[in-house]
This record gives structure tokens, C-alpha cells and sequence, in this order.
């Protein structure tokens, strides 16, 4: 095969690979490392205008790694030549097989071929043959109960991500990440709906049934095999290999949507529920497996199999999903019917939920209905955490492990970024610097954590939510009479700045009094409830405890017109008196 041969025939199977042609450049490189000469890349640079460095660390590296992906081995400069003799040999050889392939099309010496070694099988998925080859007349799309996404708003710059992952990164699992409501499954849909000619085979499932990793796996081969036979009987092992086998004959999109749904909350959270472990062998073969297709799955939390397979080149990549732009953002609230009088107003109530397209939507309709469609009016009553943001937010929040939803509660607290350091003096009991970095590193993960020049913090939305749900568990151990929550939580951080302890008094110690008040109906009743926590505590912990003795003096000072003057030290007064 000479040099021209070599461009030929490599163009051909870029192209067949990854819809693409090799541009006038990589022709180039490619041409010369075919050539009898072999130019270094000075030599190239000299002849051709281009800089030396630009061709050694940019485009040469580029060019590589796209033929090491499409060509299923590692491809070099040196090695380039080597690589293209095993290729050719394979597509003349597959081609001899019936399968319809010309080599004749791609170079003009299938003979010069014919020497070489047939390669190992995963690499026949380098130049499969076509669907209409193979006798199958008409491609595939089983969306199943995918949702309709004719009306959808921005994402441009996701979408051309994903795209280059699968179109010529050619990558093998892809995980699109986010909390509840972002649009994961949106996004889904709409980028399998852009590319789905590019695939023989597209299957879209929900797995938020929790259905057996059989039922999947029957479900794609069903699909998949068209006319031919399937033992549906067969292991689970047996049939997966059969899947991959299908995922290197055809170009496959399989789509997996709300993968959380078969993993254990709580703490076991990460864990596969019982009877659906084998989805784990089942992702992990798929990352690691040659094959030309693509899985892409969605989730609240990364897999552990997908965490310790990503990288920045390799074959599996995952894709934190943030919120809405503001202008995205805006154009959902206006197609809900809502209006402002400024874009300022637009922005604040995107920014408020964090971009979040579902609460968007669920604050958008309460806008509607009860304010007809103006933002302003809605954003004067501050009231952001609607019953139906609530409910989702909590099905998420009720899933993790103690320590996670203990870490949620001290950063709605702060209110502010906070440090590793800071979090380990405060949290009680006290954790090690591991366990918490772990836990941290799992709420990122699931998106329920931002970390901002190492310091960690909450988005808006999740606060408020947070916030809400301490409140109302603080209010419940005090009209128990526990002092589980008082103690293990400091309602006023001691070492927060002034700025901060004015929303931390307004935003949780006074509505956790209101609420009380509401219930006590004077301040007498409530101050003497209080005074016999603070009793209990002095017994059963002494100076041993954690927070409860700060915190029932700090809500004892203020009690509006309480009748200990809403002074600490008039308390500390009566409470000496008293014993």
C-alpha cells in the first residue's frame, strides 16, 4: 500500500466510522508517515507552513487518538503504516466473506492485503457492514415511554458535547448527572433525537420500574436480533455477551433513564438493590468491551463502575448537568404564560432556582394561577419552596445517608462557603477528615454540593429546602421534648460573621419561634418548656453535651416579650434561683 493508498483507505474507514473526512492536514500527516521518506513533523511544518509544535502537540496527538479509536488499536506516527496493512488485510477479508464491503472502493491494491493477519474480533467493528448489508430493511427506534421534547430550551453547548463524545470521540457509556428536575431525561431524548440516523439500532427504557437486568437485556435482543434466533433462556451472563456481540455488528444508541431508581439510598446508598446486582457486571463489561455503540443512562448518582472507568480520553464520560441559562430560562417562564416588567426579574427568579427546569415550571404555574403570570408579584412574597419542589427535593434528600443529610443541614446553617476545616470543628459528634471528604465527594457527585474555591455550599433552591426541613425537624424535637437535633446543630455558628448570624437569626431561629409561639400560644408556656429541655440537658449531659444548652438560651432570647426580659442573663438569673 503506498502513501496515497494509505490516505485512500484511511479517509474511507474515518469516514465509515464517524460520518467525517479527514481534513486537508490530517491527510497530510497521514501521507507522510506512509511515505517512503517519512518526514518528522520539522520537516512537514517547513514544507507545508505550519508550526513544528502546532503539528507535534496538537494536530498529530488529534489525529492518533482518532485513528487509535476508530482502528481498535494504538496508533502512532511510526505506526501508523504497520496498523493500515492489518486493516486492510481485515476489510478485504471481511469483505470476502459476503458482507458487501469493496475493498476495491478504498484502495486499488486489495491484493497487496492479502498477507496480513486476520486481527482479533472486536476490531471487525471497525468497518461493519451496513444495515441493508445484513438483510435487516428498515433501522430501529423503539422509544418506548420516552416523553415528548418538541418544546425544548437551550442546551446547545450540552448537546454539541455530547454529540462529539458519541460521533467521534466514539465514546461507550455515557452518564448525563444532576439532581431531580434538570433535565436529564429531556436532554436525553432530544440529543438520541438529533442523532438517531447515525444508528442502526435506538432503544430508549425507564428503569424507574426497577425491571431485572434480564428484562433489559430480553427487551435489546428482542429489538436487536430482528429475524434471527435468541434463547431468551439463556444466563444473564451468556446474553450479555451476546448484547455486546450485536453492539459490534450494528451501530446501537441504548438509552437507560433513571438509573437511581436501582441503586440503595440510605446507608447502603451506591449499592444495587437486591436482585438487581447484576447490572454492575453488565455496565462494567459495556465501558470496557470494544463495540461501536452507545449507552447512554441518566441518574441522580454516578455508578461506581462509571466512576472508576471515566477520564477526560477514555471510552466513558460523564456529564454533570447544571441548570438553565437565564435567557433558556427565561423563554420557559414566558412559554408558561409568565411576564416581567424588567429582565432583571427574569434572571432573579431563574437564579433562584438554580436553573432547575422543573421547579421553573412548577413556580412558573403557581405564577399563573395565582398571579396572573407576573414575577414581580410572586418574588415580593418570597415564598420559593412550592409543595411540589418540596416533595421532589425531599424524595431526593430522603435517600441519603445520615452524615450527608447531616453535612445539608450545617451548610444551609452557614449559608455561606465553608471550609473541610470548619465543617470537622463543628460537626457533633465529631467525624474524621476521611469520612467527611467521602460524603462530600458523594454530594457533589449527586449534585446537591457546589464546591467554589475549595470551600463547599448549597444552591438557593436546595437551601431554602434544606432550611425548611430543619426548621421543621428542630420544631418537632422541641415539642417532644428530644434534644437529639439541638444538640448535634449550633442555630447560631459562632465563628460566622455578623452578616451572616442576621440571616441565620432571621431565616431559622425566629421562624423555628413563630412556630413554636403558634403552638404554645403565650410566652410564658413556651419559655417554661424550654427552661425544662434546658434542665434535662444539664442533667443527662452536664457540660459534656453539644449544642442544646446554646441553643435553648439563644431561642429563649428570642421569645418576643418574654417574661425573663429577653435577657440571657435574667435567665441565668432565675434559673440559679430555681435550684
Amino acid at each position: 500500500m503506498n502513501a496515497e493508498e494509505a490516505v485512500k483507505f484511511t479517509d474511507a474507514l474515518v469516514f465509515a466510522k464517524v460520518g467525517v473526512h479527514l481534513n486537508d492536514l490530517q491527510r497530510l500527516l497521514v501521507q507522510s508517515a506512509c511515505s517512503s521518506s517519512r518526514q518528522c513533523y520539522e520537516q512537514i511544518a517547513k514544507a507545508n507552513g505550519y508550526s513544528p509544535s502546532y503539528l507535534k502537540q496538537d494536530a498529530g496527538p488529534k489525529l492518533w487518538q482518532l485513528l487509535s479509536n476508530v482502528f481498535g488499536e494504538k496508533v502512532k506516527k511510526n505506526s501508523l503504516k504497520g496498523v493500515l496493512e492489518r486493516q486492510a488485510g481485515l476489510v478485504y477479508r471481511f469483505a470476502s466473506s459476503g458482507y458487501g464491503l469493496k475493498v476495491t472502493d478504498i484502495t486499488q491494491s486489495p491484493e497487496a492485503s492479502t498477507q496480513a493477519t486476520l486481527v482479533s474480533s472486536p476490531n471487525l467493528t471497525i468497518l461493519p457492514p451496513s444495515i441493508e448489508q445484513q438483510g435487516v430493511t428498515n433501522k430501529s427506534h423503539d422509544w418506548n415511554k420516552a416523553p415528548d421534547v418538541s418544546i425544548f430550551y437551550g442546551r446547545e453547548n450540552e448537546q454539541a458535547i455530547l454529540e462529539q463524545w458519541i460521533k467521534v470521540d466514539n465514546c461507550r457509556i455515557i452518564a448525563i448527572l444532576g439532581m431531580g428536575g434538570i433535565g436529564k431525561t429531556h436532554l436525553s431524548v432530544k440529543l438520541a433525537e438529533g442523532i438517531q440516523n447515525k444508528f442502526d439500532f435506538l432503544i430508549w427504557r425507564s428503569l424507574a420500574s426497577e425491571p431485572s437486568l434480564e428484562n433489559i437485556l430480553n427487551d435489546i435482543l428482542q429489538s436487536i436480533s430482528q429475524q434471527e434466533r435468541v434463547d431468551l433462556s439463556a444466563s444473564i451472563d451468556t446474553k450479555t455477551s451476546l448484547v455486546l456481540d450485536y453492539l459490534r455488528r450494528y451501530r446501537c444508541l441504548l438509552i437507560l433513564d433513571n438509573v437511581e431508581t436501582i441503586l440503595y439510598g440510605g446507608e447502603n446508598v451506591g449499592g444495587y438493590k437486591r436482585g438487581l446486582e447484576d447490572y454492575g457486571d453488565f455496565f462494567k463489561r459495556l465501558g470496557e468491551c470494544r463495540h461501536q455503540s452507545c449507552l447512554i443512562i441518566t441518574s441522580r448518582e454516578k455508578l461506581k463502575e462509571v466512576a472508576l472507568m471515566e477520564g477526560e480520553s477514555s471510552p466513558v464520560r460523564c456529564m454533570h448537568l447544571k441548570g438553565l441559562s437565564i435567557g433558556a430560562g427565561q423563554q420557559l417562564l414566558q412559554h408558561k404564560g409568565c411576564h416581567c416588567s424588567s429582565e432583571d426579574e427574569y434572571k432573579y427568579l431563574v437564579e433562584q432556582y438554580s436553573g432547575n427546569p422543573l421547579t421553573l415550571k412548577i413556580a412558573a404555574v403557581a405564577i399563573k394561577e395565582l398571579f396572573q403570570g407576573d414575577v414581580r408579584e410572586f418574588i415580593q412574597h418570597e415564598t420559593l419552596v412550592l409543595d411540589e419542589i418540596f416533595n421532589l427535593l425531599e424524595q431526593q434528600f430522603s435517600r441519603l445517608p445520615e452524615l450527608a443529610k447531616s453535612i445539608l443541614y450545617w451548610l444551609a446553617i452557614h449559608r455561606e462557603p465553608v471550609s473541610i476545616g470548619q465543617l470537622l470543628s463543628e460537626i457533633y459528634p465529631p467525624i474524621s477528615q476521611q469520612k467527611l471528604m467521602e460524603t462530600l465527594k458523594y454530594l457533589i457527585q449527586s449534585s446537591l454540593v457546589e464546591n467554589k474555591g475549595n470551600k463547599f455550599t448549597l444552591k438557593r433552591i436546595l437551601m431554602d429546602f434544606i432550611t425548611t426541613l430543619l426548621i421543621e425537624e428542630l420544631y418537632q424535637d422541641i415539642m417532644a421534648g428530644r434534644l437529639d437535633l439541638l444538640n448535634s446543630y449550633s442555630l447560631l455558628t459562632t465563628k460566622s460573621k455578623n452578616s451572616i448570624k442576621k440571616p441565620q437569626i432571621n431565616l431559622i431561629v425566629k421562624p423555628l419561634i413563630e412556630k413554636l409561639f403558634a403552638r404554645f400560644k403565650n410566652p410564658s408556656n413556651l419559655g417554661i418548656h424550654l427552661k425544662k429541655m434546658y434542665k434535662k440537658n444539664d442533667t443527662s449531659h452536664g457540660n459534656n453535651s453539644g449544642y442544646a444548652a446554646k441553643n435553648i438560651f439563644t431561642l429563649i432570647c428570642h421569645i418576643p416579650n418574654n417574661l425573663v426580659g429577653n435577657s440571657l442573663y435574667n435567665y441565668k438569673i432565675l434559673q440559679l434561683q430555681d435550684k
